[in-house]
């Protein structure tokens, strides 16, 4: 084997190793964004919950130090959780100190 076919045989095998080390890397960022969406949405099915919770409590007269759940307290049920606006979810708007946590 000459020097030339040489330089050839490992331009081209570095070129390959490139071509596939990309393509991992492709394939790698794909599956990152799959399970950063995957992670999304149990983030806002958790919070869509913990508002139809809250909400289902005031509904049924439980007073504020007494709810379990949280309020809509991003302001975004109506628009992102399936079925809130149907359901007349009432505003929470805070009238005293807010209670972070019950013991």
């Amino acid at each position: 084997m000459n020097s030339r076919s040489r330089d050839t045989a490992v331009t081209f095998a570095m070129g390959f190793a490139a071509l596939a080390g990309i393509i991992l890397l492709a394939q790698a960022v794909d599956h990152i964004q799959d399970v950063d969406n995957q992670v999304a949405e149990r983030t806002q099915q958790r919070y869509c919950e913990g508002v139809a919770i809250w909400q289902a409590e005031a509904a049924r007269g439980v007073t504020i130090d007494r709810r379990a759940g949280y309020p809509d307290h991003l302001g975004i049920a109506a628009e992102q959780c399936p079925g809130a606006s149907q359901a007349g979810l009432v505003d929470y708007t805070p009238t005293g100190p807010r209670q972070l946590v019950q013991f």
